[in-house]
């Protein structure tokens, strides 16, 4: 081997290993994952057909823009081959093959207390959105994205996105509720309060603010407040309060109120106050 060529292959390794230094600056699901997987809708109903006609879907309703990437396939992709799939692999698709199924309040109740668990490369995984699937009002279905959303949960549709009402697409595709998700402080919401059918969840952000999620179990509509100190502020705090979902902007709490808001049944409530900002009610 030459010189020249033990120089050239010397400087092609010293570039390979440095892009492999690269992209281990990054870890593996730095945010929680967000896309569609194919259970929920299609249980062993798969192939390649189905599975390109979500992909497609997925763009041009929006939700890739949105921030959802993997089309994921799970149990039964193997059957049949996938319907006699080509031999062409589908791009941005992940192969997963497990499904679980539990309901979304008792998935919730799970979920208190792990928090530490979770984090930048391992993310606690609550299981797979049910918004649009049927059985859940738009109340619900709202205070089911919330709720993932202040979990930094994996962010994963599981409806027909072919065919997707307006309200269900509103919910998700809402990016004020998306953007606390992959908040990179990466942090996991937590439950700082309840109250029989009442509860509060906080999840503490990069930037020194909290999102919150005021969670009504109950069948009738609920008044539901809490305290600067149940999000680890000072009690003379001064802060804005945005409601995420309806987009509006709240002139900042006096230090002695305790903000509270009405809450319909089986419903949520997605605020993030704040003290960097001083915002005004446009309602």
């Amino acid at each position: 081997m030459s010189v020249r060529t033990k120089i050239l292959v010397a400087f092609l390794l010293s570039l390979v290993a440095s892009s492999l230094l690269v992209a281990q600056e990054k870890p593996l699901a730095s945010t929680p994952p967000m896309g569609w997987n194919s259970w929920n809708k299609l249980g062993c109903n798969v192939s390649e057909d189905l599975i390109r006609q979500m992909a497609d879907a997925m763009v041009k309703s929006g939700m890739k823009d949105a921030g959802y990437q993997y089309t994921v396939i799970d149990d039964c992709w193997q059957v049949d081959a996938m319907r006699a799939p080509t031999s062409c692999p589908m791009p941005s698709i992940f192969l997963r093959g497990s499904s679980r199924h539990l309901g979304v309040v008792d998935i919730l109740d799970l979920q208190d207390g792990v928090g530490g668990y979770a984090g930048p490369g391992h993310w606690n995984d609550p299981d797979m959105l049910e918004v649009g699937n049927g059985g859940m009002t738009t109340d619900e279905y709202r205070a089911h994205f919330s709720r993932w959303s202040i979990l930094s949960a994996p962010l994963i549709a599981g409806n027909d996105l072919r065919d997707m009402k307006p309200e269900i697409h509103d919910i998700l595709t809402n990016k004020e509720v998306i953007a606390v998700n992959p908040d990179p402080l990466g942090r996991e919401g937590r439950r700082v309060l309840k109250d029989g059918d009442l509860e509060v969840w906080a999840k503490p952000m990069q930037d020194g603010s909290r999102t919150v999620v005021l969670l009504n179990r109950a069948v009738t509509e609920k008044e539901i407040g809490f305290s600067w100190e149940n999000l680890g502020y000072p009690s003379h705090l001064s802060a804005g309060v945005r409601d995420l979902w309806q987009a509006i902007q709240f002139l900042p709490e006096r230090p002695t109120d305790s903000p509270r808001c009405v809450v319909w049944r089986h419903s949520a409530i997605f605020n993030s106050p704040s003290n960097h900002s001083r915002w005004r009610n446009h309602g």
